[in-house]
C-alpha cells in the first residue's frame, strides 16, 4: 500500500467510506496511509483529499454539539478545526494514533476545542459590546473595553437583573444588546413574549428608562466611563 500513489488512495478511502457508512465490511487502512502522507510525509494533495472527505463528518459533529446554534458560520469553524488538528498532530506524534478511529476521535476533539474557543470569543465581545450600547443609551458615556474586565461586566448584569424585574424587558435588552437581534428578528423567534414588533420597541422602550433612572446602573456606568 505504501507504494500507491495518493490518487488511488483517495479512491480506495473514499470507497471504504461510503462501505463503513452502508453498514458494511471495510478496510480502514487506505484512510489511514493517507492521514500518514499528509501528516508525515508532508503530501498537500494528501491532505487537500482529506479534508474533502472528513468535512462533511466535521459538520456533522458540529451540529450533534449543544452550542452549534451560538455558530454563525459553520464553513469556517471546520476550516479551524482541521487547522487545530493539523498543528497539533505533528509527524513525531503520528505513531501515537495506531488506527484510523483514534486519529478522528482526535479530530473530533479538535473540533469540539473549536467550537468552543469560537462560543467565548463571541461571549466576550458581545458583551463588550452590549456593556458600550447600553452605556450610550443609559448615561451617554462608552464604557472602555480595557475597563470593563470580566468581573466588570457580571457586575453590570447583575445590576441590570436587579433594576429590571420584568422577564420580558430582561430579554429584549439581552437580545437587542447582547446577541445584537433587531426588533423584527426578535419579534419573529419570540411570539410568545412580543406578538409584534411594535411590542419589541415597547419593551425595550420601558426597559431603557427603567435602567436610566436605576441608580445603581447609572452609578456602575458612571465609574467605569
Amino acid at each position: 500500500m505504501l507504494e500507491l500513489p495518493v490518487s488511488q488512495l483517495i479512491r480506495r478511502c473514499a470507497e471504504e467510506s461510503s462501505r463503513f457508512s452502508r453498514g458494511q465490511t471495510h478496510d480502514d487502512s487506505y484512510c489511514f496511509e493517507l492521514f500518514r502522507r499528509a501528516i508525515v510525509s508532508g503530501s498537500g494533495e494528501a491532505w487537500e483529499a482529506l479534508i474533502a472527505q472528513y468535512r462533511g463528518l466535521v459538520r456533522d459533529w458540529i451540529w450533534q454539539h449543544a452550542l452549534a446554534g451560538s455558530i454563525e458560520d459553520h464553513d469556517d469553524l471546520v476550516t479551524r478545526a482541521f487547522e487545530r488538528f493539523w498543528q497539533a498532530v505533528r509527524p513525531e506524534r503520528f505513531a501515537s494514533f495506531p488506527h484510523l478511529a483514534s486519529l478522528l476521535r482526535y479530530l473530533k476533539l479538535c473540533v469540539f476545542a473549536a467550537l468552543i474557543d469560537e462560543v467565548r470569543s463571541q461571549r466576550t465581545w458581545q458583551e463588550h459590546r452590549a456593556a458600550g450600547e447600553l452605556a450610550d443609551e443609559v448615561e451617554g458615556v462608552r464604557v472602555d473595553e480595557t475597563v470593563l474586565d470580566e468581573v466588570g461586566r457580571a457586575k453590570l448584569w447583575q445590576a441590570i437583573e436587579q433594576a429590571l424585574p420584568d422577564a420580558a424587558e430582561r430579554l429584549v435588552i439581552y437580545l437587542s444588546c447582547v446577541i445584537g437581534l433587531k426588533p423584527r428578528e426578535i419579534a419573529r423567534r419570540h411570539r410568545e413574549v412580543y406578538p409584534s414588533v411594535a411590542e419589541v420597541y415597547r419593551c425595550k422602550r420601558l426597559a431603557l428608562e427603567r435602567l436610566r433612572r436605576d441608580a445603581g446602573v447609572r452609578g456602575f456606568l458612571q465609574e467605569t466611563g
